[in-house]
């Protein structure tokens, strides 16, 4: 069992894979960083989940793909590899419990790849308003966040939040953005 606080990474990309990790309680962002230092937000993992690439990595005995952030305080198990591949030689269960986790996490980044190929970044934006929204009224954030959960560069965020702003559909606000037209953003995500 290991606390981190938020902002602290759990494993960075590149890290030797040694333990299965469990997130227990708060909240994890997975991430990846380009040789060029430009990031992505691939996924978040929450209390009671487990990270998929670790999994991956775990099984294939490689490095990291990937990095873990605490987006705020949380407590994660480490399970050493060797216990895991044991468990999963004895336990059906656990081997199925493996198998549909992968097979999710798989589904979830080829729509991650198929959103960011294909997908157009204010829509895109408008939804991931609309999700982190607190109560359909405000998203607590800054635009180089946006621009990593989006995976686009900080300048087409700020244009784009600039544009739903002269529209009516949002105020900017220092690290928040308030939501003043939400079904003005609904109807551009559909």
């Amino acid at each position: 069992m290991r606390q981190f606080a938020a902002g602290q990474p759990l494993y960075y990309e590149g890290d030797p894979c040694t333990s299965f990790v469990i997130v227990l309680e708060g909240r994890v962002r997975i991430e990846h960083i380009s040789d060029e230092g430009h990031e992505i937000t691939l996924y978040h993992v929450m209390a009671g989940g487990t990270c998929r690439l670790n999994t991956s990595c775990v099984l294939g005995g490689h490095a990291h793909p990937a990095g873990a952030i605490a987006e705020t305080a949380t407590v994660a198990a480490f399970i050493p590899s060797e216990l895991l591949h044991n468990a999963i030689a004895e336990s059906d269960a656990l081997r199925r419990y493996i198998f549909r986790s992968l097979d999710s996490g798989l589904n979830e980044l080829v729509s991650l790849v198929d959103e960011i190929a294909f997908g157009d970044m204010d829509r895109r934006l408008a939804k991931h308003l609309l999700a982190q929204s607190l109560d359909g009224d405000a998203v607590l954030t800054t635009h180089q966040a946006l621009a990593n959960e989006l995976g686009t560069a900080r300048e087409v965020v700020s244009r784009l939040l600039k544009d739903f702003e002269t529209r009516g559909w949002i105020v900017r606000e220092r690290g928040r953005i308030r939501i003043t037209d939400l079904a003005a953003l609904k109807d551009l995500n559909d």
